[in-house]
């Protein structure tokens, strides 16, 4: 008789961050990290190796000191992608991934934010 072999995949549940550890995080970070994690990086390509015969490696770096490195084959495909975060971007091991509440609680902040930065431009300007 034969037995079945197949393994069971079962998802585990997603656990989230709870809004007062996104507030909290949100408090600790700058600006351009809330930039980030609200608008997604703005990269800017830091570094290149290889050639069109065996593929490329680029590197891309953000203002909030982020690292991409991604890996093209000859053909152009995507074969291994890397992101490199600098110290305090990630929320703190083990507080959950982001919800949507989670991620509006950091697009306020970072709206916020950018209102500070437009008041000491316009004052700046007015100052001139």
């Amino acid at each position: 008789m034969a037995r079945n072999t197949r393994k069971i995949i079962t998802r585990s549940k997603v656990r989230f961050a709870p809004a007062e550890a996104v507030e909290d995080y949100v408090a600790e970070v700058s600006g351009q990290v809330l930039a980030c994690r609200d608008q997604k990086h703005k990269w800017k390509l830091y570094d290149i190796e290889g050639d069109r015969d065996t593929g490329f490696v680029r590197i891309f770096r953000c203002a909030c000191k982020a690292m991409l490195r991604q890996t093209l084959d000859p053909q152009g495909y995507v074969v291994h992608r890397q992101t490199k975060y600098p110290q305090g971007y990630q929320m703190p091991a083990g507080t959950g991934r982001l919800s949507r509440e989670g991620n509006a609680i950091i697009r306020l902040a970072s709206a916020e934010a950018d209102m500070r930065v437009i008041a000491m431009r316009k004052a700046s300007r007015k100052a001139s």
